[in-house]
Order: structure tokens, then sequence, then C-alpha cells
């Protein structure tokens, strides 16, 4: 009974965690997908200068002016590599060091708000 009981619970940790991990991508999803990708030149640098890493804040994540992927689906698929790796008590960073990235999500006296981060917390509420 006792081999019976534990696998149960190790079903339920294992199903938990993957749960877990796809509310995680689903907001990062939602995070680079409401970054804008800029009017004057449309590059996709913004989106995809968003990173992941487990246990610090990445740094370095600027993509480079060479940056030409517009749907940041780079930045997605790094994230997403980082968030399959994620074990229970892990801390994971997303973030993103890109000059102007600040006034972006909080806008500026020339441009409304994008709210990135606010718009990707909201998903945990469903």
């Amino acid at each position: 009974m006792s081999d019976s009981l534990n696998d149960w619970a190790a079903g339920c940790k294992a199903a938990m965690l993957t749960d877990v991990k796809n509310r995680v991508k689903r907001t990062a999803e939602v995070l680079v997908r409401n970054t804008p990708i800029g009017h004057k030149n449309p590059t996709g640098r913004h989106k995809n200068s968003w990173k992941a890493a487990i246990g610090s804040k990445p740094t370095g994540t600027d993509p480079g002016p060479g940056t030409h992927d517009i749907s940041g689906q780079a930045a997605l698929l790094q994230i997403e590599g980082v968030i399959d790796s994620l074990q229970p008590g892990q801390k994971l960073f997303v973030a993103s060091d890109m000059p102007g990235i600040k006034e972006i999500e909080e806008g500026s006296k020339h441009s409304r708000p994008a709210r990135m981060l606010l718009g990707s917390a909201n998903q945990w509420s469903d």
C-alpha cells in the first residue's frame, strides 16, 4: 500500500510542477508579446531582450542591433528552455536590461505605458 501511495504522491508532485511551468511559460509569452517592436525601426530588439535565469537576474540581455525577429521567438525559446530545467525550490528570474525598457513599461511624456509586466502578471488570475 505504501508503494501505491508514494506513486500517487510522486504523480501529484509531477503534475503540479508541470502546471506551474506551463503557467510561467504562458506568463512569459504574454510578457514578450506585449513588448512593443518599435515604430521608427521595428526590429524586435526589445522583445528579444527578455531572458531567464535560475538563481540570479540575467544580465547582458540586449540581443544587439542586428536583431530582426519581431516575433520575439528567440526570447521565448530561451525562457522556455530555462523554465523546463526549473526544479522545485529554485528561483526563476526573467529580466531585460535593455536601455529604455523601463520607459516602455511605465510610459513617458512621449508614449503611453505598455504595461508588459502588469499584463503578464495578470495571467496568474485565471
